[in-house]
């Protein structure tokens, strides 16, 4: 196994354990918010703690994009543009096509999950592309 495939590996590795991590504190904190309705620090601690996950993967990113040779980071920087643009796009017309099919508003929460899916679908079309290019 080459080193890019070792980096990315560890990418894979380090952004599914922070997926993972954000998707268990937040169906954990439901429950327990549900129950706890007092002001207490614990609360407190327990309404916050979906924040750390989401920086970890952003932590998981640049730890890639550190590892990965030039062409990688180009490659890298075209997809994250792609997918923001797209991702906003998303974001900020929901709320109109809502008002028209009566739609519920969207959670801020989905922003990243709508950004990954995004990130996924622009890497395999960019993998595609890359296969017919040199075929």
């Amino acid at each position: 196994m080459d080193s890019e495939q070792r980096s990315g590996l560890r990418y894979i590795a380090e952004m599914a354990v922070a997926a993972a991590l954000e998707v268990g504190v937040v169906l954990a904190r439901k429950p327990f918010l549900a129950t706890h309705h007092d002001g207490s620090v614990l609360r407190d601690i327990v309404l916050i703690l979906p924040v750390f996950p989401i920086w970890l993967m952003l932590v998981a990113v640049i730890r890639h994009y550190l590892r990965i040779d030039e062409y990688q980071r180009l490659k890298l920087l075209q997809i994250v543009s792609l997918c923001a643009g797209i991702a906003v796009c998303v974001y900020t017309s929901y709320p109109f096509v809502a008002d028209v099919f009566r739609l519920k508003p969207l959670d801020i929460a989905y922003a990243w999950p709508i950004m990954a899916v995004c990130w996924i679908a622009a890497t395999l079309l960019s993998k595609l592309d890359s296969r017919i290019r040199t075929a």
